[in-house]
């Protein structure tokens, strides 16, 4: 009985930050007159797409890290609480598996990413200083 309220508890409150964290990119473009009282200052830059690109990856990565960490503490209660149960000592063990399994994907996802942006990037650059780019 514990653990079954333990996790529909833990579920709905992994289902409101993350729809609390979709919400405040909504609520930061709202106009607050910040970007009236920024102009004058240096403060007021627009950023360019890698800089915008980067914050999201970097947001997409915290968000997964913290979804890894509750899996692998949700099947470590698990594992904790299963009382010498096989099918539950099983349970758990496939849940911290697959959590690592999926968070190894996305690094190495995040990785191959990374290494052809740059890639790209080098040789524009490098095309550019050959032609004498603008």
């Amino acid at each position: 009985m514990y653990p079954r309220l333990f996790y529909s508890a833990v579920s709905r409150k992994i289902v409101f930050f993350i729809l609390a964290g979709f919400a405040v990119p909504a609520f930061a473009a709202l106009d607050n007159g910040l970007d009236t009282a920024a102009a004058g200052t240096a403060l007021a830059s627009r950023k360019d797409f890698n800089t915008i690109a980067a914050q999201l990856i970097s947001n997409v990565l915290a968000i997964v890290g913290v979804i890894f960490l509750i899996l692998i503490i949700s099947g470590g209660v698990m594992w904790m609480l299963s009382g010498g149960n096989e099918k539950k000592v099983a349970d758990a063990k496939k849940i911290i598996t697959t959590a690592t399994i999926g968070l190894v994907i996305v690094m190495l996802g995040y990785a191959v990413t990374y290494f052809v942006i740059t890639s790209i990037q080098n040789a524009v650059d490098n095309s550019d200083s050959v032609t004498g780019g603008t």
